[in-house]
């Protein structure tokens, strides 16, 4: 899709319907008569990527791993698709832009695809913990937040001591592989 090739490379705060007018090589009120505006364009955009992202993540979450593995390649499966796609990172994520989504049509579709990818992570993160602990909820949101922080300090190419995109990731899995595998070691060290 044109628009979300534009929204890639300008933002979301950059995109205009005038600039896609111009590269599709039609005019801005025939953009119009398919889209009531931008915002409603943006919106189709940002479900069209959130469905690439949920897909990306269910992916991961269907191979065959131990729990912590799959908290591990779901965390860096997260970092490289914002990295991949930072526009519609930025565009997804922002605060403004996330209330202006939650009114628009579509919403239902992206809250079920969401609910269906929560409860996948949930059950894989359930054999991570212990016998007994009952913060599986807790632990999606551990994983989440490291996840989701350490694909801000990628997009945003805001690590300290690193350079390039390479080393950010690098950095990025780095993190990630230290969260996991010290819940690996709580893990194993809790009495059975």
């Amino acid at each position: 899709m044109a628009a979300a090739a534009l929204v890639e490379r300008k933002g979301h705060q950059g995109f205009s319907m005038r600039e896609l007018a111009r590269e599709l090589g039609v005019t801005e009120p025939a953009l119009y008569r398919h889209y009531e505006g931008r915002d409603a364009l943006l919106a189709e955009v940002a479900l069209r990527g959130f469905e690439a992202f949920v897909a990306a993540m269910l992916e991961v979450l269907d191979e065959p791993l131990d729990p912590f593995e799959a908290a591990l390649q779901f965390g860096k499966t997260y970092v490289r698709f914002a990295f991949t796609h930072p526009g519609w990172f930025r565009l997804q994520f922002s605060r403004a832009w996330n209330e202006e989504l939650g009114r628009r049509p579509g919403v239902g579709e992206r809250q079920a695809s969401a609910g269906v990818m929560r409860l996948r992570i949930l059950e894989r993160l359930c054999g991570a913990l212990p016998a007994g602990d009952d913060r599986v909820a807790d632990l999606y949101r551990l994983v989440w937040g490291a996840a989701h922080g350490l694909a801000t300090f990628v997009v945003e190419r805001v690590f300290q001591l690193v350079q390039t995109d390479e080393e950010r990731i690098a950095a990025a899995d780095e993190a990630l592989t230290l969260l996991v595998d010290s819940l690996r070691a709580r893990a194993e060290a809790a009495p059975r």
